[in-house]
């Protein structure tokens, strides 16, 4: 995975959010390996979201388990050079910081993350885990890094079996600065595949813990 996927963590200012058009414009752009990528055109912008979908041979608990272990990002996201919760208010809510390298003479981006985790259990159970830029004073602007934003971002997994899971993942992020609107829809477009491999991978882990409170709630409907 090239260094500037990673900087696609993050967003545009006034851009209509997937969440408002997210049934509808999505195209198929490839089907390999049992993953299915999609790409949307946002109207206001000359960027792209993104979509990945695929099934997962394991539980909901232990992927949670994954997404939600900030500090180790680096071990499966490609070309993260620093990543950490910055602020945990609940277990549903928390702020993080994710740092990307980038190569030379670019600057690395830095992303400030508001993310929120919400289990559905009707008509069937899904966690949603929604991520989106935000200002957090407690993790001020580093001189020297461009900060990239957010747009729209999530993780949505949806109960199959106790070891199997339906994957989707979506994107809309701008790395800011210098660099070309093509030049970031082309490197980002493969970022759906990268990212659910690289979760795939990290499940063979043998030291994955599971999120126990997850597990309790998908055995007491």
């Amino acid at each position: 995975m090239n260094p500037i996927q990673k900087i696609l963590f993050l967003s545009l200012m006034v851009i209509l959010p997937l969440t408002q058009c997210r049934a509808e414009g999505w195209q198929v752009t490839s089907q390999k390996d049992g993953i299915t990528v999609y790409k949307k055109d946002m109207p206001g912008t000359s960027l792209i979201a993104l979509r990945g979908e695929t099934v997962i041979e394991d539980g909901m608990p232990r992927i949670v388990g994954v997404l939600e272990n900030v500090e180790r990002a680096k071990e499966w996201m490609a070309n993260i050079a620093e990543s950490y919760n910055i602020e945990k208010k609940t277990e549903t809510d928390r702020w993080e910081y994710n740092r990307t390298k980038t190569p030379w003479p670019l600057q690395d981006r830095e992303f400030v993350i508001h993310t929120l985790t919400r289990l559905i259990k009707d008509p069937e159970p899904r966690l949603v885990i929604e991520m989106v830029s935000g200002e957090n004073p407690k993790k001020p602007h580093t001189p020297g890094v461009v900060r990239g934003e957010l747009i729209d971002s999530r993780f949505i997994l949806k109960y199959i079996g106790a070891r199997k899971t339906h994957l989707t993942c979506e994107i809309l992020a701008d790395p800011k600065g210098a660099i070309p609107k093509w030049v970031v829809n082309l490197f980002q477009s493969k970022w759906p595949v990268d990212t659910i491999n690289g979760l795939k991978k990290q499940l063979q882990k043998q030291d994955i813990v599971e999120n126990q409170n997850l597990a309790r709630a998908l055995l007491n409907p």
